[in-house]
């Protein structure tokens, strides 16, 4: 209870921090906006108005920042000698020069733009050059909510996963009764096909509100490269659920039980040769994920049924049927991945954080 107390504040104090620079963005866009509306006008105090002067450069001291080219420049206008810091873009830079004449653009006592030849080149204190809060705040934000939905899904599995059955209620093995069919050897049996459950919809539907509503965060001209980092990290994962929904079965009758794989691969064994079928907590994360594994006698696994994807009260009757001995529940460490299988998952991961980061440089340009 602690531990989910302190992740509600972490999400609220993210939140927080997130709205407050929204709050900041929002008060620069509207001085920004005071600015773009300002006419002309003597009121060197008011919000409404800005003032021209003419002038001309006197020096120029150039500065490479992490934002990109600064330039430091004394301006000789209105009998005095003024100091600003201009931050020209790459085509405007060769036009600040020494010597150069200008026009001084106030606005509310300090200097918003210097013009030269018809060009507008924005000071370090200009409205319009603010930092992007609404970038950061829209990134806490959108954490909070990432974190906020985590707990949600971790909650649904926990109480789900909580309601699994050792052994199928009595109407779960009538109703497999009941559908008897013709197995592809000629035998009659049952067949069970998968059935995943909503708690691994979830985690997919998660991953993919999050990738979509970070979009708006992302530079536009690399939104592309993270829409292939999608693709090539989703799309094995959409091939394999969508094959095995349509390949996967698991089939049983008097004298053996059949697995066909996701690839459409059957292999059958002996009654004789399935000792028990364990009903299991494999740990993923933090979960404990009940699966069936089918145990010979020399306690060697057989084959296994996640409940992503099965209902495994339907499997348990169709033990029931077939008088397989049903085992308590058990939390286990599952097996280990084989090393190609790791390479592949960290590879597609690599690949794929690559895109995501790639797709953020440069940081898109502030709402105003």
């Amino acid at each position: 209870m602690k531990k989910l107390s302190r992740a509600y504040l972490v999400i609220t104090a993210f939140a927080a921090v997130g709205c407050v620079f929204l709050l900041f963005d929002r008060g620069e866009y509207d001085v920004a906006t005071s600015f773009r509306n300002a006419v002309e006008c003597p009121d060197a105090s008011s919000d409404h108005c800005y003032q021209l002067y003419p002038g001309v450069i006197r020096a120029v001291h150039v500065d490479q920042t992490s934002s990109g080219q600064e330039d430091r420049v004394d301006i000789d206008s209105a009998g005095t000698t003024i100091h600003v810091a201009l931050r020209p873009a790459a085509g405007d830079a060769s036009l600040i020069q020494a010597g150069a004449p200008v026009t001084v653009e106030w606005y509310v006592g300090s200097v918003a733009t210097v013009l030269i030849g018809g060009r507008a080149i924005p000071s370090v204190s200009s409205p319009t050059t603010h930092a992007n809060f609404a970038y950061i705040g829209w990134a806490l934000v959108w954490l909070a909510a990432l974190f906020w939905a985590v707990l949600l899904v971790d909650r649904r599995v926990m109480a789900l996963f909580a309601a699994v059955r050792i052994l199928p209620a009595a109407a779960q093995v009538q109703a497999l009764a009941s559908r008897e069919v013709i197995l592809p050897g000629g035998t009659t049996g049952w067949v069970v096909k998968p059935r995943p459950q909503q708690t691994l919809l979830l985690p997919f539907l998660l991953a993919a509100l999050a990738l979509i509503s970070v979009r708006p965060l992302m530079s536009s001209g690399s939104r592309p490269l993270a829409v292939l980092g999608d693709i090539l990290l989703f799309g094995p994962l959409i091939v394999r659920f969508a094959l095995t929904l349509r390949n996967g079965r698991i089939m049983g009758d008097q004298s053996s039980m059949t697995r066909v794989s996701w690839l459409g691969r059957a292999r059958t064994w002996p009654l004789s040769d399935i000792e028990l079928a364990a009903v299991l907590g494999v740990r993923w994360s933090d979960w404990a994920v009940p699966a069936i594994w089918f145990i010979d006698g020399d306690e060697n696994f057989l084959f296994g049924a996640s409940s992503l994807y099965w209902n495994l009260d339907e499997i348990g009757a169709l033990c029931v049927k077939l008088g397989v001995p049903i085992e308590d529940y058990v939390p286990i460490r599952p097996r280990r991945r084989s090393l190609a299988r790791l390479a592949v998952s960290f590879a597609a991961l690599l690949i794929t954080g690559a895109f995501l980061v790639y797709s953020f440089l440069p940081l898109p340009p502030s709402n105003t």
